[in-house]
């Protein structure tokens, strides 16, 4: 018998195990994180013309990241804490130099 089919319960009508939600968990950070990557590279091209108008967006983004380490120290260890720390630096240096 499999022992992972031991682990399974039913979740709002749905058989899951942790499993299932620890990766599907990782498969919901990854996207986001290519997702992300996608529109910074968007934004890069618009801050050339108007760095004004996206401040807002840096400043939530470099929020968010921020967040996410913070997360990360509290829930899990420091090897996603290191590169969402690095964006938020740099994000955050994008905003101190847009005028």
């Amino acid at each position: 018998m499999n022992p992972t089919a031991l682990l399974r319960f039913d979740f709002l009508g749905s058989v899951r195990s942790y499993w299932d939600f620890y990766f599907g968990y990782g498969l919901f950070a990854a996207f986001t994180s290519v997702v992300e990557a996608a529109l910074f590279w968007q934004l890069a091209v618009l801050v050339t013309t108007d760095p004004v108008r996206l401040r807002p967006v840096v400043a939530l983004f470099c929020f968010a990241n921020v967040g996410y380490a913070l997360l990360a120290w509290k829930y899990f260890f420091i090897t996603p804490i290191i590169p969402d720390l690095l964006i938020a630096i740099c994000l955050g240096l994008a905003l101190a130099t847009t005028a």
